[in-house]
């Protein structure tokens, strides 16, 4: 069963009213590995437990495995990384970045001057766009940063490779990365993502730049300084360098500083919960909560799944199973 985000909710829901408030997210090595813990919230509210960023660092050293294989099996920055890229770890100066961007907000559709926000490829593999505030804004993204991705992605795992990884981490795997991205693609198509869905916001300027910080930060400097016509650019990046590169070229630029300590446990919202199941799933290539697998990636993934934000999903319970089915039918999905 094919699933977008706003359906894996739906699962969650079915789960929650099935008694199953606490869900455990493992990674199913051999002897499982375990990831995090969601205690879902009836009012809105979720916590992420069990979190532990150095017994997932032990965990990963402790692997052995041909390199090949150990080299798709995602590292505790990994780990770490899923937590900031679905919104529950915000950035230490997350506040801060809200507060200067709303003092900086101007309608374009009503202003003469309008604001329009644009960001480095850090921010995109971070999908920085979730945490992003209502704010009255434009978008901008220069051309560099989608050349920058687009090599990384469009790589595939061949058969020998697949078969190498399914007789290392298990039968479970069996299908889940052959014609699949490997590791460090799909982490460069969660970002092309990200760009796509930019793009898609309204309005939005793509500005005309090459590869590297000080390309992009030239691309965005030429749309900035377009003749007959007057915006106001900011750009967030979490790279100081770039940041200082794109204020010595005069455009202004806030400097996201992404935290870097992982707490045991962490409150966030149902929507976040759903960001992290579905970056989990992608990095892991497939995991287990309470009697659900959820891939991220495997057979019959195609560019429409990526771009909708979609997982396969296989579910123990016929009832829970059946119960889904029909909310799905109810919704008109």
């Amino acid at each position: 069963m094919i699933l977008d985000k706003r359906l894996l909710g739906v699962l969650l829901n079915e789960l929650y009213f099935a008694g199953k408030t606490e869900l455990r997210v493992v990674f199913p090595l051999k002897n499982g590995v375990p990831l995090y813990d969601i205690k879902l919230g009836s009012k809105g509210v979720c916590n992420i437990r069990n979190i532990n960023f150095d017994r997932y660092r032990r965990e990963y050293g402790d692997l052995n495995y041909d390199k090949k294989v150990v080299n798709e099996i995602p590292t505790h920055l990994d780990y770490r990384d899923i937590f900031r890229s679905s919104g529950v770890l915000k950035p230490a100066n997350y506040d801060e970045i809200v507060n200067e961007l709303k003092k900086m907000e101007r309608d374009p559709l009503t202003t003469r001057r309008p604001l329009y926000v644009g960001f480095d490829t850090n921010l995109l593999y971070d999908r920085f766009l979730n945490l992003l505030p209502a704010i009255k804004c434009g978008y901008c993204l220069c051309s560099g940063v989608k050349d920058e991705l687009q090599p990384k992605w469009d790589v595939k795992i061949d058969k020998p490779w697949a078969n190498q990884l399914t007789q290392g981490l298990g039968k479970i795997f069996d299908d889940v990365f052959l014609n699949q991205a490997p590791l460090y693609a799909r982490k460069a198509r969660l970002a092309a993502v990200e760009y796509l869905k930019i793009s898609n916001r309204q309005p939005f300027k793509e500005a005309e730049g090459g590869r590297g910080d000080l390309n992009i930060v030239k691309g965005y400097e030429k749309e900035k300084n377009t003749k007959g016509e007057t915006i106001d650019l900011v750009l967030l990046s979490a790279d100081d360098g770039f940041v200082e590169t794109a204020r010595e070229h005069g455009i202004d630029a806030i400097h996201v500083q992404q935290e870097t300590k992982l707490p045991a446990s962490l409150e966030t919202s149902w929507e976040n919960v759903l960001d992290l199941i579905y970056v989990t799933a992608i990095l892991f290539g497939v995991v287990k909560i309470d009697g659900v697998r959820v891939y991220g990636v495997g057979k019959g993934k195609k560019s429409e799944h990526w771009n909708t934000e979609s997982l396969r999903v296989e579910i123990a319970s016929e009832k829970i199973s059946k119960e889904l089915e029909r909310d799905i039918k109810i919704l008109g999905a």
